[in-house]
């Protein structure tokens, strides 16, 4: 009962009861309980804003403790190195503007500024990153000027306690920690202040907030300035540092006792050598001895001497050791596993380094939003107006590159990522970015180890498989010989089951039963080859014969070489000739031909179109335009010996005839046989495919749109400009 209901039970007690009995209605009948006053705890704050008139003192006291914390105790310092090595302990920027050119030049830019930075000259922009994740969870704050050395840009950085100062006013609404706001309470400008040696804040200067980074954390919409993330466990810290310095205390007081004689009669022998002990400043008697290793005492009569024994610390205060730690990890997000105790079994430490890879990953999201794309596109942006890297449309895509996410096995996320690959579920760009690795980079440092293994093969003339187990040992590697112009038996290789079934295949290809594109897929799949031994086999042509006519129907003088095709073929070879690179033994075979007007068949034209299909990305490579360095490169010699440009247009027009003129009746695919040791022994031709043909009264365009879906035609013309083509005959 309050002493208003007190009172009024001496004037009124049915008056007073029913106050008694609404009170209890309302504490009985409440939403929530957390929101009901008890004496049993303590009071909770009053509700006020993200920042107020004690915004300041608070932030500057927790600025002390967290920097005392960080400066004297382990599991804090601890805390923070491990936050800024794994947050940003390497981040690199990499440009993609879709100009590789244009990138290598901003990448290259972006690495020499990055080692110059710092307007102080003490730190390169890796080691600032790191401090400012240390800043922003020790103080809750920090930021960087940017600032005009000469005509370079670069970062003068201010942490916490110097955006303002711990006298700031607080009697305006405008002028919150450091921070001067608009009617609308954005930020105009920050007031920073000079700290000199003896800790004084002297010469404020205001800076424009376009002049300047502010990075913090904040944990309410309505704060202007981050709090120390250790705020929560300050206190449980401080009390766990000091209780370790107790317990040191304790430990070493009981290590420095040994034991105590004691008598029957409680009084000292007079005549006790060690009991007359010796006199301190003050003339104390300190009633000691020192026992030395395998001494013997000798006691008298009613005396013993009784050993002391020491159990501290104990083992509950190795559990509120790690009750605090863990408060700790709270804090500022990990889990405590991670931070502190590693000893946990496969998946437990797998969750744990997902959960803390999560919150390095909120981290970096916070420090490009604040910081990085802002500098970023800041110093870009100046240099490209210097004429120091060239200017583009794209200038400012790009993407950073940080560290290779947190694993406990990396062997098996590898074979992981692997099936995922394979499956089409995760990218390979997805696999490099979680080693902190950039996609096109590394294929690129692939693509030319491989072309110096295959060069170093050249020049020693040896397989070149022989030199890394990167490149894969195939069935034509015991096969074919080029240097010798010899080739082994395939027995030695594939056996005698697959020696009958290549055997049947060359002759299915003799035959015209099966496509050279067709087989160099088995060639490929079945027996191991890789596409450019497979193409040597599939492109030995066979002669006519005089007596066939009709051997002479694939080499009628429709498919003659024009003369943009025999200049550019003649060009391929003077180049590869020149450069000793570009292009393949198949290239230059067909450089030849085409160069001296030979009728070409229809097989040959097919694959010249095919080729060109593969290789139109190879126009995108450097060297390939004239006036770029390595011109001409191999992409552009091989280009050139399969005819160049006007080969390209010349085969695509002579397969879209082809497609046109096939027959209505085509096969539609292949079976393997093998006998009854399950070896290869031959090939069957399965089924036959009937075209599509309109239907009375059907439109062009609707037959042209059915044929299209066909999943037959789909399967069988898997390109849609030669599936159209197909079609469109069908239609006369």
């Amino acid at each position: 009962m309050d002493i208003f209901t007190k009172a009024l039970s001496f004037v009124s007690p049915k008056i007073a009861l029913d106050r008694m009995v609404n009170q209890a209605k309302l504490r009985n009948f409440g939403r929530f309980d957390s929101a009901l006053a008890s004496e049993k705890r303590g009071i909770s704050r009053g509700v006020s804003g993200g920042e107020d008139t004690s915004g300041t003192r608070e932030r500057f006291a927790l600025i002390r403790a967290a920097r005392d914390l960080a400066d004297n105790f382990p599991p804090v310092r601890s805390i923070l190195l491990k936050f800024a090595t794994y947050v940003s302990g390497r981040i690199a920027y990499q440009a993609r503007t879709g100009d590789h050119n244009i990138d290598t030049e901003i990448e290259r830019y972006w690495q020499k500024w990055s080692n110059n930075c710092d307007f102080l000259g003490r730190h390169n922009f890796t080691t600032l990153l790191q401090l400012s994740v240390t800043a922003i969870l020790r103080d809750g704050d920090c930021g960087f000027i940017i600032v005009r050395d000469g005509e370079d840009l670069k970062l003068q950085s201010v942490e916490a306690d110097r955006i303002g100062s711990p006298y700031d006013r607080t009697d305006t609404d405008k002028y919150i920690g450091g921070i001067n706001v608009d009617d609308y309470g954005r930020p105009l400008s920050y007031t920073i202040f000079t700290r000199t040696i003896n800790n004084q804040y002297v010469s404020p200067v205001d800076i424009s907030s376009k002049e300047f980074i502010h990075l913090f954390d904040a944990a309410r919409l309505d704060e202007y300035r981050g709090r120390s993330a250790f705020a929560t466990a300050l206190n449980a810290t401080r009390d766990l540092q000091e209780a370790i310095k107790a317990e040191v205390q304790a430990i070493k007081y009981a290590s420095y006792q040994s034991g105590i004689i004691t008598s029957e009669s409680g009084a000292a022998n007079s005549n006790d050598y060690f009991s007359r002990g010796d006199s301190n400043d003050q003339g104390q008697v300190a009633k000691l001895q020192s026992l030395d290793p395998g001494s013997v005492n000798y006691l008298s009569a009613g005396e013993k001497m009784e050993m002391f024994k020491s159990d501290r610390p104990t083992g509950a205060f190795g559990e509120f050791i790690r009750l605090i730690q863990a408060h700790i990890c709270m804090a500022v997000g990990l889990p405590y596993g991670f931070a502190f105790d590693a000893d946990k079994s496969g998946p437990m430490a797998r969750m744990e380094s997902a959960m803390a890879e999560r919150t390095f990953l909120r981290w970096r999201g916070l420090l490009e939003g604040q910081f990085l794309n802002r500098i970023k596109n800041v110093i870009l942006l100046d240099a490209a107006a210097r004429g120091l890297i060239p200017d583009s449309e794209y200038l400012l895509d790009g993407r950073w590159c940080w560290p290779a996410k947190v694993s406990i096995d990396y062997g098996r996320e590898a074979n992981a990522d692997i099936s995922l690959w394979k499956a089409g579920l995760k990218t390979a760009g997805q696999i490099y970015s979680d080693m902190g690795e950039d996609y096109e980079e590394a294929l690129r440092a692939r693509a030319k180890e491989a072309n110096m293994i295959k060069e170093l093969g050249q020049e020693f003339e040896i397989q070149p498989s022989r030199i890394s187990d990167s490149v894969p040992i195939t069935a034509i590697d015991t096969i074919f010989d080029e240097s010798k112009n010899e080739a082994p038996p395939l027995i030695q290789s594939i056996g005698i089951g697959g020696t009958d079934a290549l055997t049947g295949i060359l002759g299915s290809l003799g035959r015209g039963e099966l496509s050279a594109e067709q087989v160099g897929v088995i060639l490929r799949v079945i027996f191991g080859m890789d596409e450019t031994n497979a193409n040597k086999i599939v492109a030995a042509e066979p002669s006519a014969k005089a007596e066939d006519p009709q051997a002479f129907a694939a080499f009628a003088d429709e498919n003659k070489p024009n003369k943009g095709m025999i200049a550019e073929a003649l060009k391929g070879l003077e180049w590869r000739r020149k450069y000793n690179r570009g292009g393949t033994a198949i290239g230059v075979a067909r450089a030849r031909d085409i160069s001296n007007g030979k009728n070409l068949s229809d097989d040959t034209v097919k694959r010249m179109h095919s080729f060109f299909s593969r290789h139109e990305v190879d126009k995108k490579g450097q060297g390939f335009t004239p006036n770029e360095d390595g011109f001409p490169s191999p992409g552009r010699i091989a280009w050139a010996l399969w005819g160049g440009d006007a080969g390209q247009t010349w085969a695509a027009n002579k397969t879209s005839v082809m497609a046109a003129k096939e027959a209505a009746s085509k096969q539609k695919g292949m079976k393997f046989s093998r006998d009854q040791h399950g070896r290869f022994n031959g090939v069957n031709l399965i089924s036959e495919m009937v075209m599509p043909t309109p239907s009375i009264g059907e439109s062009q365009s609707d037959f042209v749109s059915r044929c299209m879906g066909d999943d037959l035609m789909t399967s069988e013309y898997p390109e849609t400009a030669q599936r159209a083509a197909v079609c469109q005959a069908q239609t006369k």
